[in-house]
């Protein structure tokens, strides 16, 4: 079981801060960098992994696992740019772990906690690098909610086991209806998704912005089909305290 120890849990919640978004924190010439790298891990195929299997699927989605020496190099340029963000006294040693996500669909509600029930988590962060077409908005929408272990929440409402393990759960208030109405589609089944959760940061994608937040926060994307968006880029990196 990979659930953590209630002092673990307080430990980690010790360090945990608001969500900080920073526009324009990153150059062109950076994000030209980060493109080629993004090439350069699809390229190996043992970085690359699919969401559906079929890798003739035309709608599916690819996530970039960097390894070796390149992994070595996007974790260092990344410490460089988020540690005087995410550890300005110097007195935490942090690892970084990342992945380049190319999506046509839109990421459910989940968290990027980890499975490690002795892993002290920290922080994580978006850095969008294409979002097409560049006219549309999309958003990852940061939530309210917390669990402390990596899951995926399809229907919580329903779903007892799960809402023992996620903090700050309410059901009985909504989500503003013109709030809801600008990031999801209008349907039963995401209506009775979004039961429960409520929203901290809806991040915009922006090419040059990033957002850090804690890794216990839920999150989850805009839907692509209220949005217009037909495909989305980014570097995700998530960090831990050693």
């Amino acid at each position: 079981m990979y659930t953590k120890s209630k002092e673990l849990i307080k430990k980690i919640r010790s360090y945990e801060s608001k969500t900080k978004p920073l526009p324009q924190f990153f150059s062109k010439a950076e994000i030209k960098k980060m493109l080629v790298w993004s090439e350069a891990c699809f390229r190996n195929q043992g970085d690359t992994s699919f969401r559906l299997q079929d890798l003739k699927v035309k709608d599916n989605d690819r996530t970039g696992s960097p390894s070796g020496s390149l992994k070595s190099e996007i974790c260092h340029f990344l410490s460089q740019k988020m540690d005087p963000v995410i550890n300005s006294k110097g007195d935490l040693k942090l690892e970084y772990s990342v992945a380049f996500h190319g999506n046509k669909k839109a990421y459910g509600i989940h968290t990027d906690s980890g499975y490690d029930p002795e892993e002290l988590i920290y922080k994580q962060g978006i850095i969008p690098l294409v979002n097409e077409p560049e006219d549309k908005n999309t958003h990852t929408i940061i939530l309210n909610q917390k669990c402390y272990h990596s899951s995926s929440f399809p229907n919580i409402s329903k779903d007892k086991k799960a809402q023992k393990d996620v903090f700050d759960l309410d059901f009985k208030t909504e989500i503003c209806p013109t709030t809801y109405a600008k990031y999801w589609k209008n349907t039963k089944i995401r209506k009775e998704q979004m039961k429960g959760f409520s929203v901290d940061y809806p991040f915009e994608w922006k090419v040059g912005d990033t957002v850090v937040w804690d890794r216990s926060r839920i999150h989850c994307s805009s839907d692509f089909e209220a949005t217009g968006i037909k495909f989305k880029l980014g570097l995700m990196w998530i960090s831990k305290i050693l």
